[in-house]
């Protein structure tokens, strides 16, 4: 948004370990200008909620009167909103809305986010999908889809690869991405005598890794990572065949927009907003299909030779990339 906008930018964080108010000013750039409040964190959460509202309330005495308010990913304090007589919009990326009838304060969410969204003059969430389930808790919203940004000057191809074909899974690891069954198809296609590596990294447990890699005996296949940098995601990519994403619950994963942008095709299960952004010479597999993965998987194998990165990347650049996205943005802007 800075590109063509002047931004200040509010954020509130709890900390237990102060005993009072500390304010962090960042300017990230002429245009890009960060305030943000640690304020001592209460064991009880209505506490909390009231101290981001006074955060916002003092934080905006320090800025200049804004035209419009970019609220991202709403949370309870958003209710501040509603009283400003400031025109906002909401962009939001969050997978809870997949899965907010199963938790345990939903009814409290749907209450209090439900004016929020619909005061809202623009609702972008990052694909049509999440917008779908929004209007399915809160009514007809202003929903216009705008997907998550990617850098596409540190993501971009690398024409040099590995000789011996690599499979890249890089995420946090959690149940929900179905590291067991990605490991699963690893085995079965090395016992199917197929030459190729498998990497896979995040800032997750590695335990069921370690584990699985060692009683199976794939120490020559299978390489864990440690927890990477953007640098280092980006590096891993340039240097990969193909990636991997086996979840059963997202939305607009950045790291499949990462990959295209590395000219890097995936595999991954047709959840979410996926199918919204998938181009040519990738694969979609239904979740939790560990048979139609080892397909895929073995499709790669073959069609590696025939795949154009720099399809992808230029795919990537007008979907994904900040220019492209700013300009979608100030679109909206420009119609609130």
């Amino acid at each position: 948004v800075s590109l063509l906008h002047r931004v200040s930018v509010l954020h509130m964080e709890g900390d237990p370990q102060l005993s009072s108010w500390k304010l962090v000013i960042n300017e990230r750039n002429p245009n890009l200008k960060e305030y943000i409040y640690y304020f001592p964190k209460s064991s009880f959460s209505c506490l909390n909620f009231l101290k981001k509202i006074w955060g916002f309330y003092i934080g905006m005495k320090l800025i200049s009167p804004p035209d419009l308010i970019h609220a991202n990913v709403v949370h309870y304090h958003f209710i501040w909103l509603i009283f400003q007589r400031i025109p906002y919009v909401i962009a939001e990326h969050a997978t809870q809305y997949h899965r907010l009838d199963e938790l345990a304060n939903a009814w409290l969410k749907k209450l209090v986010f439900r004016p929020i969204f619909r005061s809202a003059e623009a609702v972008m969430p990052v694909s049509l999908d999440l917008g779908q389930r929004l209007e399915y808790f809160f009514g007809n919203l202003p929903l216009h889809i705008v997907p998550n940004v990617v850098d596409t000057v540190r993501f971009q191809p690398r024409e040099l690869k590995p000789r011996v074909f690599n499979f890249l899974h890089i995420s946090n690891l959690s149940k929900a991405k179905n590291i067991p069954g990605i490991l699963d198809a690893i085995k079965e296609l090395n016992q199917g005598g197929f030459q190729f590596t498998f990497t896979i990294g995040g800032n997750g447990s590695r335990e069921i890794i370690e584990k699985f890699r060692s009683q199976h005996q794939l120490e020559n296949v299978i390489t864990v990572l440690p927890p990477l940098s953007h640098h280092e995601v980006a590096a891993y990519m340039q240097r990969a065949h193909c990636f991997i994403l086996f979840s059963d619950l997202e939305n607009q994963p950045c790291v499949l927009a990462e990959a295209l942008a590395c000219g890097l095709p995936y595999i991954s299960s047709r959840v979410g907003g996926v199918e919204e952004f998938t181009p040519e010479f990738c694969i979609l597999i239904d979740k939790g299909k560990t048979s139609q993965l080892i397909s895929a998987m073995t499709d790669m194998l073959h069609a590696h030779p025939f795949l154009k990165s720099e399809i992808l990347a230029d795919y990537a650049g007008a979907q994904f990339s900040a220019s492209a996205i700013s300009l979608k943005i100030n679109k909206i802007y420009n119609d609130c």
